[in-house]
């Protein structure tokens, strides 16, 4: 901790909790981990007269410019997580310097929760089944979400055909973004366009719904890391995180799939029709178009020398790791074949 953070931190705390009379940082640590923003731990001491409490706050940053890994909206983040507080399974969202002028860098400010991630948690052996129901029902509560609470900033596709139409065609602008061509991409956006599964409504999607981005708390699973939050498939959601689990497994989602998708329909009212385990084998491929676009787009700018990001090179290995998770997925569906509506 530096004399000079902590004393940023205090005073951006006095000027927007009104309910204290002084504020001591007792502590700051940066948090390991993520790829895309800086992430910083601090302990803090608030007091009035006759009270006194101390308490943990995150501290979610934009790094300095040239150095993201991905490029995305803070403003857009804070105005989601603001209108989610308490709707939704996370870490409750405090406070944000807007301006950045406070902390160096536009910044959120969350509650801590003192918990491991699901990750983590998973590697210590725990039973797999109860912990799939466990991820149902935190992803049927995100896509609950009445749309009309989220702000007007994020962006509402008018139909889910339109919003479809739009996945599919990143396949092909995220080759014609790549440093070099890649044609294996075009291919698999061809395949989705000519398998498209049932619709469904569209919804409140987290954007990287994994282990790593659950928290577990003392009663629940909390959802972290919302910065790409958008409306659209809920099966994108479902398809992410076990794509992302073929990397870092378990996966207790495919640990029974059938009980999950009955749990998740359960919960959503969503039919089996349109949310099966062919359905949610479709959007394996599909769900991982938004992240692995930025990823190109990264490796992009890396080339150019627009970023100098050390995690951008570190990730390279994700394109041949992905084309294998595809090849697989697509494999798989069309050995299974489509259910009949």
């Amino acid at each position: 901790m530096t004399t000079e953070g902590a004393a940023a931190l205090e005073a951006f705390l006095r000027s927007v909790a009104d309910d204290v009379d002084t504020v001591k940082v007792l502590s700051m640590a940066p948090i390991g981990g993520g790829y895309s923003r800086v992430m910083m731990r601090a302990e803090v001491e608030w007091s009035h007269p006759g009270e006194r409490r101390v308490e943990t706050l995150v501290l979610r940053g934009d790094p300095p410019p040239g150095q993201a890994a991905f490029e995305t909206d803070r403003d857009l983040e804070w105005s989601i997580l603001s209108a989610l507080n308490g709707r939704v399974p996370m870490p409750a969202a405090r406070y944000y310097d807007a301006a950045g002028s406070a902390l160096g860098a536009k910044t959120i400010v969350l509650d801590h929760v003192p918990g491991p991630s699901l990750l983590a948690h998973l590697a210590s052996g725990v039973d797999l089944g109860p912990v799939g129901i466990q991820i149902a029902e935190v992803a049927a509560a995100i896509h609950a979400v009445d749309l009309d609470v989220l702000p007007p900033g994020a962006p509402r596709p008018p139909d889910w055909s339109t919003y479809l139409d739009a996945l599919i065609a990143q396949w092909g602008d995220a080759e014609r973004a790549h440093v070099e061509r890649d044609p294996f991409m075009r291919h698999v956006g061809a395949w989705l366009d000519a398998h498209r599964p049932p619709p469904s409504p569209l919804t409140l999607v987290h954007g990287d719904f994994q282990s790593a981005n659950l928290l577990v708390g003392d009663d629940a699973l909390l959802l972290v890391d919302w910065e790409f939050a958008h409306i659209g498939d809920p099966r994108e959601d479902l398809g992410w995180f076990m794509a992302v689990a073929m990397a870092a497994p378990p996966d207790p989602i495919s640990y029974d799939l059938d009980a999950f998708c009955a749990r998740y329909r359960e919960l959503t009212g969503i039919s089996e029709g349109v949310v099966n385990p062919w359905s949610l084998g479709y959007f394996v491929v599909l769900g991982a178009i938004r992240i692995f676009a930025n990823l190109i787009a990264a490796n992009a700018a890396f080339v150019r020398g627009d970023t100098a990001s050390i995690t951008v090179p570190y990730n390279v290995n994700a394109a041949a790791f992905a084309h294998n998770v595809w090849i697989a997925a697509i494999g798989g569906l069309e050995a299974i074949g489509a259910p009949r509506p």
